[in-house]
């Protein structure tokens, strides 16, 4: 089905007129470019998880920009990115790296501190052409002030919650607790992951699931790490202490068999091949998790591990026919651009259910 659209009439990616008045002109037409990029990819999607309500970080690569810009040259884009943020027009931030080439995977922000100083007739002329506000907006705006407020008092929230976090637990905060308790299981925890973890539960409940997770003995350690912290990031209550081992077990059963299948390749691969392709497939999950909501990574892509890497087809395990379905119509070339940023060149995806009633 056609769908015409009005790219001139219709709007899309806000930001203040200064950037087209001032900006733009000192910028070079390549800088120019890359930054429209990273405005397009973190204003331009919104994200109800955010204080400001939209994305405010998104991991880019060279190839993304390359794709979006129409630059051809690496080195162009390098020396443009390098005038953005030389003039603090970007943030940039270390968010991992490439396995086997151990090159950085950078995240991009725009500076919204970054602020000058000008003439008042300067921030007139820049607001003369401001369009006035559609009528039909005010519900829209009220919305928006109403969400504010609520991200302003989730952030007081969360800061209360870590003070009180420090106190119940005689100066170890949880998020210290979750670091321990992920060395003690053998993993390598990731700040972000964990700060967020412990940041969405009380200290009670972070306890809780730690000490859930050290009695489930006869579980691997990486799934009872694991399923512990989907409990903790999906905020589920945790087992009253005490519970009886029997009972215990159904709070680790949902996630259990994939996160195990997932855990042994990671252990033993079968070949190098495969090893490969599960350490790409972990480095393109960090990356897709910064590249939409939580609620959408978490439900679709987290539960997913890869199954074979041949011929520039990447093949992924998903739990049944309509989580293949949904990623097949949906995240397919989302998943394709990013792995092929990690790669260097063109990945084919194919999704396959494993395991589970859908399996063949």
């Amino acid at each position: 089905m056609i769908k015409k659209i009005r790219p001139f009439d219709t709007p899309g990616t806000y930001f203040h007129n200064y950037a087209l008045d001032v900006i733009m002109p000192k910028l070079s037409h390549t800088g120019w470019k890359v930054l429209c990029v990273a405005i397009r990819q973190t204003w331009g999607w919104v994200d109800k998880t955010t204080p400001s309500g939209r994305r405010e970080r998104d991991v880019i690569s060279y190839s993304q920009f390359k794709e979006k810009t129409g630059i051809k040259s690496d080195a162009t884009i390098s020396k443009a990115l390098k005038e953005c943020l030389d003039a603090k027009y970007l943030l940039r931030f270390k968010v991992g790296e490439h396995p086997g080439t151990r090159k950085p995977i950078y995240a991009y922000a725009l500076n919204t501190d970054y602020e000058v100083a000008t003439s008042e007739n300067e921030v007139e002329a820049t607001s003369e052409i401001e369009v006035e506000p559609d009528p039909t907006s005010k519900n829209e705006e009220a919305a928006t002030s109403k969400n504010e407020v609520e991200a302003t008092s989730e952030i007081e929230e969360t800061k209360e919650r870590k003070k009180k976090q420090k106190k119940d637990t005689g100066g170890v905060s949880s998020a210290e607790a979750l670091s321990s308790f992920a060395q003690t299981m053998g993993e390598i925890p990731d700040p972000a992951i964990i700060d967020l973890a412990a940041g969405r539960n009380e200290p009670e409940a972070v306890n809780a699931w730690i000490e859930a997770g050290k009695r489930m003995t006869n579980l691997s350690k990486a799934v009872r790490f694991r399923t512990v912290m989907r409990r903790l990031l999906d905020q589920v209550a945790p087992p009253a202490p005490g519970t009886k081992r029997a009972s215990l077990a159904r709070y680790f059963e949902t996630q259990g068999p994939l996160l195990e299948r997932q855990a042994d390749q990671d252990r033993e691969p079968a070949d190098p091949a495969l090893a490969r392709a599960q350490e790409v497939w972990q480095t393109a999950l960090r990356e897709l998790a910064l590249q939409m909501t939580r609620g959408t990574f978490n439900q679709w892509l987290k539960p997913t591990q890869a199954v074979s890497r041949e011929d520039g087809v990447f093949v992924v395990g998903v739990a049944s026919a309509y989580a293949q379905e949904w990623l097949d119509s949906r995240l397919r070339s989302a998943v394709e651009r990013t792995l092929a940023g990690i790669v260097g060149g063109e990945v084919a995806v194919q999704f396959v259910v494993v395991g589970g009633e859908d399996a063949a």
